[in-house]
């Protein structure tokens, strides 16, 4: 496997680099959209932890996430999406709403740091955002199934996103890659453990460096 990974053209380009990407769910079956739009507001639940600022590391919200669950299993896709939400996304970034595994609701960028809303019923754990398109526009690939994504390392994803949000055509090379790329971010190692971003990305350089030299279609 040639092992340098080779440049897309215009792969990244388009990419905005100074900020980060996000991809949120808004509740289950997106009951909180309306909620996010008319407030604008980004949400996330996990109420039990209380303002995040009151914790040291990520460790404690991982140990406080798994005494509250009481089921042996290490929260680790749980303790990744609250720490990212707090400590991670930050003014600027770009942030997706979407509605089940395919569809994208809104695009948005962030206004606001963390705070914890006490007064609110759920998801107390918020920041602000400007909404800057909201309709539904359905992907050709399906997303990840979890609360928060940072698509950041994903260039071409975000493409796609951008081009059918602004109606533009959509590659379907690119697309189908996307799918691929998707559907490997949720396998697990044998030790049950997500593969991490820069595993899946290398493994996908390395099929598209496959394609290139023996000039065939995997």
């Amino acid at each position: 496997y040639p092992k340098k990974e080779k440049k897309i053209a215009n792969q990244e380009d388009e990419i905005d680099k100074s900020v980060n990407y996000w991809l949120i769910s808004p509740g289950e079956n997106s009951r909180l959209w309306e909620q996010f739009y008319t407030e604008n507001i980004i949400a996330i639940g996990w109420d039990y932890l209380g303002d995040l600022k009151n914790y040291s590391s990520k460790e404690a919200v991982e140990r406080k996430i798994a005494e509250h669950r009481a089921d042996g299993v290490r929260p680790v896709h749980d303790t990744k999406a609250v720490w990212e939400f707090y400590n991670n996304i930050q003014i600027g970034d770009i942030v997706y709403v979407k509605e089940g595994i395919k569809k994208i609701l809104a695009r948005g960028v962030v206004t606001g740091d963390y705070y914890f809303d006490d007064e609110a019923s759920e998801y107390k754990h918020r920041r602000t955002v400007q909404w800057l398109q909201v309709g539904k526009w359905e992907l050709h690939q399906n997303f990840a199934q979890k609360t928060l994504t940072c698509l950041t390392p994903y260039p071409n994803f975000i493409q796609g996103v951008e081009r059918l949000i602004n109606d533009d055509m959509i590659d379907p090379k690119i697309a189908e890659v996307n799918e691929f790329q998707n559907w490997l971010s949720n396998q697990v190692t044998d030790t049950g453990a997500s593969l991490n971003d820069k595993t899946v990305k290398q493994k996908v350089s390395e099929l598209k460096d496959i394609e290139h030299y023996f000039d065939v279609s995997i």
